[in-house]
C-alpha cells in the first residue's frame, strides 16, 4: 500500500534521444596479397556509403524513457526503436524500479546500469574509422543488472558499497548467458570491428553445470568506493560471472588469434584510482585480474584459460578552452594450458600482450570544437609450447601493429543537438599474418536527446 500511495503521487517524466552514424563516403584501398604458393592477388579497391550508429553496432536507434519518482520510489522504463535491416521495438537496457526506505540505504530491481563508480575517461567517436577503443568500462567496469537485485548504501559520508545479485530471470531458458551468445542462436559467434578480418564463428561451453538453481550467485557483483576529499576516489569490486572459455580445436588458426583472449568469460577482481585533486585535471588508473578457468575432462586431464590481465591509465584536463584527452590500455598474461592425468604440461597457448593508445585533444573555438584523434594498437607474438619447461616454443602469431587518425568539427546546439563531421583514415598493416586495408572515411555524427 505504502508503495502503491508513491507511485500515484510520483512526477511523471518523459524523454527521449536519438543517435545515429551518416557515412556519405568511404574508400576501401585496394591492396596486393601474396599467397602461399608465391601467387599473388589482387584485391580491388572499394567506395561505398551507409547509415549505422556508433561503434557500428546496429543501425539508427531512437530510445523513449518514462520514470516516474517520488521521494523514496522510482520506476523507470526504457523503450528502443532500432532500424537493422528490420526495425524493432524493444525493451532497452532499463527497466528499473529504486526505492529508498533509508536516507543511507536504496533498492533496485530489474535491467539497468550503475556508474556511480565506472571509469571516469571515457572514448573517443572517432575511434569506430581508426583503431579498435574500449569503451567507459575499460578502467573500472559499471555494475550493470540484468534480471537483477542490488542493495546500495552510504553508511557514513563519501562511502557507497553496492551488491549485485544477476541472472534472476525465471523465464530465460536453461544455458542462456544474458552477455554472451548462445551457440547456434540466430546472429551468434563474435561480430569483430569493421577493421577486423571475419573470425569464424566461436562456440562457448560450460565450465561445470550451466544455470543450475544456485547459478545466480555466480553473476553476484561486489562493489565498493570511498571519496577521499580533495584528492580523489578509490574503487575496488569483484564482478562475478558463469565461466566460459572459447572452443578451439588443437590447431590454433591465425585468424583466431585476436579474438580468442576476448572470448573468455571468468570472474574478475578490479581496483582503481581516480585522482581529482587539481583543478581542471582527471588521472584514473584501474586495474583487472581474471580468474582462471580449469575444465576437466575424462581421463584425468584438464585444460585451464586465463584471459589476459589489464591496466589502464586515462587522463583528462582542461585549461580553458584546450582540452588533453587520452587513455592507454595494456593488456598481458593470459594463456591456454593443457595438463595431462598427472599434471604434467601438454602444451600451451600464450596470448599476444597487446597495447592500445588513444589521444583526442580538442579546443573549443566558439562556434565549434576542434578534435584531433590518433589511435594505435602494438599486438606482440602468439606463442604456443609444447611440453613443460618451454620446451618447443613456436611463434603461431607474428602480431603487428594498427594506427589511424582522424580530424573533426563538433557543435552542440538548441540545448540536445550535437553534430560531429570530419575525416578518419586507418593505415593499411598486417596483423597475424592478415593484410589489413587502408580505409578513408568521411563519418558524421548525429545526436539529440530531451
Amino acid at each position: 500500500m505504502l508503495a502503491a500511495s508513491a507511485a500515484l503521487s510520483a512526477q511523471v517524466t518523459v524523454g527521449a534521444s536519438a543517435d545515429m552514424i551518416a557515412v556519405p563516403f568511404q574508400l576501401i584501398q585496394g591492396v596486393d596479397v601474396e599467397q602461399p604458393d608465391g601467387s599473388v592477388v589482387r584485391y580491388e579497391a572499394l567506395m561505398g556509403a551507409g547509415l549505422g550508429r556508433r561503434e557500428g553496432g546496429g543501425g539508427p536507434r531512437i530510445r523513449l524513457d518514462i520514470r516516474a519518482a517520488s521521494e523514496e520510489f522510482r520506476v523507470g522504463l526504457r523503450l528502443r526503436l532500432q532500424a537493422e535491416g528490420h526495425t524493432s521495438v524493444s525493451v532497452e537496457n532499463f527497466l528499473q524500479a529504486w526505492w529508498s526506505p533509508l536516507d543511507w540505504l536504496r533498492l533496485d530491481v530489474g535491467r539497468f546500469d550503475d556508474d556511480r563508480l565506472r571509469g571516469r575517461i571515457g572514448y573517443d567517436d572517432m575511434h569506430a574509422f581508426t583503431v579498435l577503443m574500449q569503451n567507459d568500462d575499460a578502467i573500472f567496469n559499471r555494475i550493470r543488472a540484468r534480471s537483477g537485485f542490488m542493495v546500495s548504501s552510504t553508511p557514513i559520508e563519501g562511502l557507497l558499497v553496492a551488491a549485485l545479485i544477476n541472472g534472476l530471470n525465471p523465464l530465460t531458458r536453461e544455458g542462456h548467458n544474458y552477455d554472451h551468445p548462445v551457440p547456434g542462436a540466430p546472429g551468434s559467434g563474435y561480430r569483430p570491428e569493421y577493421h577486423r578480418p571475419y573470425f569464424p564463428e566461436l562456440n562457448f561451453v560450460p565450465w561445470e553445470s550451466r544455470f543450475g538453481s544456485g547459478d545466480m550467485w555466480r553473476n553476484i557483483h561486489v562493489a565498493a568506493g570511498y571519496e577521499i576529499p580533495g584528492i580523489g576516489i578509490v574503487r575496488a569490486q569483484y564482478v562475478g560471472a558463469i565461466p566460459r572459455a572459447p572452443a578451439a580445436a588443437t590447431d590454433i588458426y591465425a585468424t583466431e588469434l585476436d579474438v580468442l583472449p576476448q572470448a573468455i568469460v571468468a570472474p574478475r577482481i578490479e581496483a582503481a584510482f581516480a585522482f581529482t585533486g587539481v583543478e581542471g585535471l582527471i588521472l584514473d588508473l584501474g586495474g583487472k585480474a581474471p580468474l582462471p578457468i580449469t575444465e576437466s575432462f575424462p581421463g584425468g586431464a584438464t585444460e585451464t584459460w586465463q584471459a589476459p590481465f589489464q591496466v589502464s591509465l586515462g587522463a583528462r584536463y582542461q585549461i580553458g578552452d584546450l582540452e588533453i584527452a587520452g587513455r592507454a590500455d595494456v593488456g598481458f598474461g593470459g594463456e591456454r594450458r593443457v595438463s595431462g592425468p598427472g599434471g604434467e604440461a601438454l602444451g600451451t597457448l600464450s596470448f599476444a600482450p597487446r597495447l592500445n593508445v588513444h589521444l583526442w585533444p580538442s579546443y573549443d573555438f566558439g562556434p565549434f570544437r576542434l578534435i584531433l584523434s590518433a589511435g594505435l594498437e602494438a599486438i606482440g607474438e602468439t606463442i604456443r609450447s609444447e611440453g613443460g619447461g618451454g620446451g618447443g616454443a613456436t611463434a603461431v602469431g607474428e602480431g603487428g601493429t594498427r594506427f589511424g587518425m582522424g580530424l573533426s568539427l563538433q557543435r552542440s546546439f538548441l540545448g540536445g543537438f550535437r553534430v560531429r563531421g570530419g575525416a578518419a583514415y586507418r593505415f593499411p598493416t598486417e596483423v597475424n599474418g592478415i593484410q589489413e586495408r587502408g580505409v578513408f572515411t568521411i563519418p558524421l555524427f548525429l545526436e539529440y536527446s530531451f
